[in-house]
């Protein structure tokens, strides 16, 4: 009997993990948006008021940032440093694909990344001040979507695993 017991609980409490650890995903999905949302007002702050360059921008977003961000600015600064003849929207693309291979952004937001990347430094300040607050409202809004998606789904996941736990425990005993 307390074999039973045990193992019930057991089951009951791994699949209340197996849910909470899929409701994270809600909450790393708008932490990591809003960390890239801060990397942009740094950078587009640094490059107005500093006139600092993009490689030299990377390098201080590459220890201010939450992980994943920060892993994006690191390769994309070696992707600086060893050129190899590539443009930076270039270099700004297989950065992301590697940095977010595993991260919790949605491929919406992967590819609004991407798109950011494309129009970074190919204009004068006054039009990449334009650039950032546009992408800045699109970023803003997925970041909106993604508050209201774990809203929705996020208790969901958590009590789906507590409820299929118990399920399992019911149709084995």
């Amino acid at each position: 009997m307390i074999f039973k017991i045990t193992v019930s609980t057991l089951i009951i409490l791994l699949s209340a993990l197996v849910g909470y650890v899929i409701s994270l995903n809600y909450d790393l999905r708008i932490k990591q948006l809003s960390a890239f949302i801060f990397s942009i007002k740094i950078m587009e702050a640094e490059m107005n008021y500093s006139k600092s360059y993009l490689y030299d921008i990377v390098g201080k977003l590459s220890s201010n940032s939450e992980k994943v961000i920060a892993d994006l600015y690191r390769q994309v600064g070696n992707g600086l440093k060893n050129n190899n003849g590539k443009e930076f929207a270039e270099i700004w693309n297989d950065s992301v694909a590697q940095a977010f291979d595993t991260s919790s952004l949605t491929q919406t937001d992967i590819r609004l990344i991407k798109d950011f990347g494309k129009s970074i430094g190919k204009m004068d300040l006054k039009n990449q001040e334009k650039i950032y607050d546009y992408f800045l409202k699109r970023f803003d809004l997925q970041l909106v979507d993604a508050t209201e998606e774990k809203n929705k789904k996020s208790r969901v996941y958590k009590n789906l695993g507590v409820a299929v736990g118990v399920m399992v425990v019911v149709v084995l005993i």
